[in-house]
């Protein structure tokens, strides 16, 4: 099963530790994203209603991408000096995790799924006379 059939319950899990202090933001930004891509992606579908769960495709990439970009974000502070944003490293861990998730191979069915050449048991090529 690709990851982009996944709800967003069971991409928080396999992505995100409950046990850290900014879970809870981590939850709420990933959500916001992964709805943000998903919607993106039912528009161009031409689907009259995307949710977050809704099982269209998204680049886990494009996902990544995001979450570095808020993890990393500064803000202007006083006279305009650049600093920390919001969330500036609480993702620090997280894409540790998804990194290291995807250069596991035991991940790969999940988060680099590829399409199958082999013929379905069932194909008339398996046939012999």
């Amino acid at each position: 099963m690709p990851y982009w059939l996944m709800t967003c319950a069971g991409l928080c899990d396999l992505l995100i530790d409950r046990s850290e202090l900014s879970a809870h933001n981590q939850t709420a930004f990933f959500r916001d994203t992964l709805n943000t891509l998903r919607v993106a992606e039912g528009e161009r579908l031409g689907l009259p209603r995307t949710t977050v769960d809704t099982p269209v495709y998204f680049s886990l990439d494009e996902l990544r991408t995001a979450i570095l970009d808020e993890n990393q974000r500064m803000v202007p502070g006083a006279r305009n000096q650049p600093i920390k944003g919001p969330m500036h490293g609480d993702f620090d861990r997280f894409l540790m995790r998804l990194d290291s998730r995807m250069n596991d191979v035991r991940y790969d069915f999940l988060l680099s799924p590829r399409l199958r050449e082999t013929p379905p048991l069932w194909s008339n090529s398996y046939v012999t006379s």
